[in-house]
């Protein structure tokens, strides 16, 4: 396994996991923007509400510049998320004899 096959992998792992780790990070920030709201003159619940909204932009930018990462990495070295090989398997040559469904 060369490093373009490496990146490929990394990069497919990424592009599964990325979508669900943006939302994540998208739902905790509007959960602390919803808690700042309604924190009212508690400066204590503010604070924390702000910290909450702290995370989930840390995340976010964090979340984006991995995949950037990647995708610089993916363009430098030309690398097409089509070069995976995804494995092939003939149910009908098991040795069950499964012959499908």
């Amino acid at each position: 396994m060369d490093l373009g096959e490496i990146v490929v992998e990394i990069a497919y792992i990424f592009s599964l996991i990325v979508p669900t780790l943006i939302s994540l990070a998208l739902v905790i920030f509007i959960w602390g923007v919803i808690k700042y709201i309604t924190a009212g003159d508690s400066e204590e619940g503010r604070s924390k509400a702000r910290n909450t909204i702290i995370y989930g932009v840390i995340g976010l930018f964090a979340i984006v510049a991995v995949w950037g990462l990647v995708e610089i990495i993916k363009r430098t070295f030309s690398i097409d998320e089509t070069t995976i090989e995804t494995p092939q398997s003939d149910f009908r040559d098991s040795p069950a004899g499964g012959g499908g469904i």
